[in-house]
C-alpha cells in the first residue's frame, strides 16, 4: 500500500512502474494508493494505463483519522518509495500497525527499517522496488521474518515499552 498525501517526491511513479514487473503483472497482486493527490493525479492515471496495470486501486480522498485502519489493516507491505525524504510520518503508522515498509535509501528513511529483518531498504528505482515486492511475496521464511520483526518493532516502539525505559 501506498499511503498519505501523493506529491511528487514520494515516489508514487516508481511504485506504479514497480507494478508493471512481468512477475508482479501476472499475480492477483494489487498496490492500493489511499491518500489525497497534492499533484494533478492525471500524470499517473497516463501512467497506469500506458504500462496497461489492472492490478492498481487508487482511492483518491483524504483519510480520516478514524478511517486509517481500515486502510493498514488490509494492507501486507508499505511502500514508502520516495525520492527525497527527511522523514515520514506513515513510517510511524507503520510501525504502530505492525506492518512492514519498503523504503528508499533517502533520507532519514533507511534509519526506520533493518533491511531484511523488519522491512526493505531499496535503491530509489522501480526495478530495484519490484525484487523486494517479489522477495517478499515469494520468500514465506523471509515474509514470516519480515511480519514478526515489524511487530518486534511495534512493541518495541509501545507507551508500555516507553515507561519502562523511563521508570
Amino acid at each position: 500500500m501506498f499511503f498519505g498525501l501523493i506529491r511528487k517526491y514520494k515516489g508514487l511513479d516508481l511504485a506504479i512502474e514497480a507494478m508493471s514487473h512481468p512477475k508482479l503483472k501476472d499475480r492477483k497482486l494489487k498496490l492500493l494508493i489511499a491518500g489525497e493527490f497534492y499533484d494533478d493525479k492525471n500524470g499517473y492515471l497516463q501512467l497506469i494505463k500506458e504500462l496497461k496495470l489492472n492490478n492498481i486501486i487508487i482511492h483518491d480522498k483524504f483519510i480520516p483519522n478514524h478511517e486509517v485502519s481500515s486502510y493498514f489493516e488490509v494492507a501486507d507491505l508499505i511502500l514508502l518509495p520516495y525520492i527525497t525524504a527527511s522523514q515520514s510520518g506513515i513510517t510511524q503508522l507503520a510501525i504502530h500497525y505492525q506492518k512492514p515498509m519498503l523504503v528508499n535509501n533517502v533520507g532519514g528513511l533507511p534509519e526506520v527499517v533493518n533491511h531484511n529483518s523488519d522491512g526493505f531498504i531499496s535503491e530509489p528505482n522501480s526495478s530495484e522496488i519490484a525484487k523486494h515486492i517479489l522477495n517478499f511475496y515469494d520468500n514465506d521464511l523471509l515474509r514470516k521474518k519480515i511480519e514478526k520483526g515489524a511487530k518486534i518493532k511495534a512493541d518495541q516502539y509501545s507507551w508500555h515499552e516507553f515507561i519502562n525505559k523511563v521508570l
